[in-house]
């Protein structure tokens, strides 16, 4: 039998209530330029190295209520340097009963928020 739905994520959708604050917000933290093509007016495409895009999506937005649970997470090499860049973007971070980062020993996180108030994560993994 095949599978009809395939175990892989091609996209993720992000509600934004501002478009161009979300693309510059987002090219800012990923590292992009803006480019026409990926943009189709209430859609904007954007294609991360591992083939999954993140849509950012302001159809019928209006009042974007933001997800207090984390979407997604992204990862970094650094967790030390993300954080230090989180700072200099002055990106809201998310603080909880073990501060702004947590460390273990296969994993250390940051949890922040977009211009939407969502909440994403930046997740370093340890070798064990």
């Amino acid at each position: 039998m095949a599978i009809s739905i395939q175990p892989i994520i091609k996209s993720v959708f992000i509600k934004v209530s501002d478009m161009d604050l979300a693309i510059q917000w987002y090219s800012k933290l990923l590292h992009f330029e803006y480019e026409k093509e990926n943009d189709f007016g209430n859609i904007y495409v954007i294609p991360l190295t591992n083939g999954t895009n993140i849509l950012l999506d302001s159809h019928n937005a209006g009042e974007v209520t933001p997800s207090p649970h984390e979407l997604f997470m992204f990862s970094t090499d650094s967790i030390d340097e993300a954080y230090k860049e989180l700072q200099e973007l002055n990106v809201e971070i998310v603080k909880d009963d073990y501060g702004e980062i947590y460390r273990d020993n296969k994993v250390s996180f940051i949890n922040f928020k977009d211009l939407n108030g969502h909440v994403l994560m930046v997740c370093e993994e340890h070798a064990e």
